[in-house]
């Protein structure tokens, strides 16, 4: 995002989330069960619809057979608003009628290289990067938006092709001037796919980074 970077570490295994920024040198342990505590026990989530479903079609990507699914997103920020006592009111008012989608289409592998691997790791991550965020509050967390986190898992195999669109929907003045802003469009493509081993160095925390509290 801009200037910075950031990647993250998920360990199914320790069910510990590890965010590093190069820019800063540090990484901070997400760990759903410390967050838990200081997590506010009513704090509103927006209500989230997700669907991703097959077409029937399919082509052809670098040798690979790949499936067609649409995917659609509507995300109501009004849900927020209305379970926050103590958001100023003109805020609450600016996301009355406030929705934010996500339309567009992805095209997935079932058969290529890693695929059941990579869709075993993606299963994990679903639970556990949803439990880091929620802190580890059950429900905290909206189905669909577990989904938008962990790359749509009703849709198994390797994405080789991802095009979406953003946009925003509603009324009132912060929706026309993000509306003016013009809607995102996020395209992504797998170009090659190695199922050598991983070095575990490539998976730790470097030796240079500070370690941070949440």
């Amino acid at each position: 995002m801009g200037q910075n970077s950031i990647a993250t570490l998920l360990d199914l295994t320790t069910k510990q989330a590890i965010v590093l920024q190069p820019n800063q040198k540090t990484a901070q342990i997400l760990d759903p069960a410390a967050m838990k505590s200081g997590a506010p026990a009513n704090m509103p989530m927006p209500k989230v619809d997700t669907s991703v479903k097959p077409t029937g079609k399919t082509r052809d990507i670098d040798g690979n057979k790949c499936t067609e699914y649409a995917v659609s997103m509507r995300m109501d920020m009004a849900s927020m608003a209305g379970g926050r006592g103590d958001m100023p009111a003109d805020a609450a008012a600016a996301m009355k009628d406030l929705r934010m989608t996500m339309t567009g289409f992805i095209w997935v592998a079932k058969d290529a290289p890693g695929g059941a691997e990579y869709q075993a790791f993606q299963t994990g991550a679903a639970k556990l990067m949803a439990a880091a965020l929620s802190g580890g509050r059950p429900g905290a967390m909206p189905s669909g938006m577990e989904q938008l986190i962990t790359g749509f898992g009703d849709a198994p195999g390797i994405p080789y092709l991802t095009e979406l669109t953003m946009g925003i929907e509603g009324t009132g003045p912060i929706v026309e001037m993000m509306k003016k802003m013009g809607e995102m469009k996020i395209i992504s493509r797998v170009k090659s796919i190695s199922t050598d081993p991983i070095p575990d160095a490539v998976l730790a925390v470097p030796a240079d980074y500070k370690m941070v509290k949440q």
